[in-house]
């Protein structure tokens, strides 16, 4: 999805897969840690995060305003019933939290997307990181019987 395509469409900040990568969030916020040997390292991003280090809660609260601008998009479109985050992200309760947070930020102050839009609610995935494995599994089920 192009969300700022008045920056070019070359520029990969104007896709939403950037901006709402938590890969991407999670190298951005240990680089600026300083923790430039391990940037993929999402125990300690989320311990600075947790511990409400100035550095990295402007990096995740971004991002979480980004994945929240993301929702509002979607919803717009899908009037989906709720949004589930999946991955392994989504076992920090401080992300749904934000992300929630964000939400209703962005609702409360534009009362016309406000007044006309379903607040959804957004909820961590079940089966977290392992969510992809069921359905990969469902998947390959679904094809094998097919094959009966």
């Amino acid at each position: 999805m192009i969300t700022n395509a008045g920056i070019g469409t070359k520029n990969m900040v104007a896709y939403t897969g950037y901006t709402c990568s938590a890969v991407n969030m999670i190298k951005k916020v240990n680089l600026a840690l300083g923790n430039v040997t391990n940037v993929d390292d999402g125990v300690a991003a989320f311990k600075a995060i947790n511990e409400e280090d100035l550095r990295a809660l402007a990096i995740f609260k971004r991002y979480c305003r980004n994945v929240a601008i993301m929702i509002i998009n979607i919803q717009t479109v899908v009037n989906a019933s709720k949004f589930v985050i999946g991955g392994g992200i989504s076992a920090q309760p401080v992300l749904i939290e934000e992300i929630d947070n964000q939400l209703h930020k962005i609702l409360e102050n534009n009362l016309m997307i406000g007044k006309q839009m379903i607040d959804p609610p957004v909820v961590a995935a079940k089966y977290g990181n392992d969510a992809n494995l069921y359905g990969a599994l469902y998947a390959l089920l679904l094809e094998l019987k097919e094959k009966e």
